[in-house]
């Protein structure tokens, strides 16, 4: 696996954003990390693009992306790349309440025969502004956590935050 073997400078980044009807933002980006190597079986590269809608308390966005590994020479299980997916559904409640559910999963394959391994990550938020203070809370169940099979982890997180 090649590492940081590219230099900054063949870096090259293209978004295109748009809003084609109120409501409606469409993105879609592309990055070229540059030649890592013409002996490199595999170029670094990724691309994604997101369709978001709100209308009037409710926000509904999903998007689609793909991550290619940088590969040097090819071994025995290296990772080869990432397809990922996130579907996100918001409600203001009122102007200090709003509430959301995610679903993001991602893929990652590998090089030989190793089974892709699906990563699930599946959250709901809450979060409560009063004046300056924001109390947010977030709970996530995670399947397969670091890729790894079998490994399924719980979190919440609560946060409060202060504008003075």
């Amino acid at each position: 696996s090649v590492a940081n073997a590219y230099t900054a400078d063949t870096v090259s980044e293209y978004t295109v954003s748009m809003t084609p009807v109120e409501g409606l933002t469409l993105t879609a980006d592309y990055l070229d990390v540059g030649s890592v190597g013409a002996s490199a079986a595999q170029q670094p590269e990724s691309g994604h693009w997101s369709a978001k809608y709100v209308t009037g308390p409710v926000s509904v966005g999903y998007g689609r992306g793909y991550v290619a590994t940088a590969i040097g020479t090819p071994a025995a299980s290296v990772t080869e790349d990432f397809d990922n997916n996130a579907i996100a559904v918001g409600f203001a409640v009122n102007d200090d309440l709003s509430v959301s559910y995610s679903v993001e999963e991602s893929t990652k394959s590998y090089t030989d025969t190793a089974a892709d391994v699906e990563l699930k990550i599946t959250s709901i938020q809450g979060a409560y502004t009063m004046g300056g203070m924001t109390i947010a809370l977030a709970m996530d169940d995670i399947e397969n956590d670091g890729y790894t099979a079998n490994k399924d982890t719980k979190e919440t997180m609560l946060t409060f935050s202060l504008a003075f």
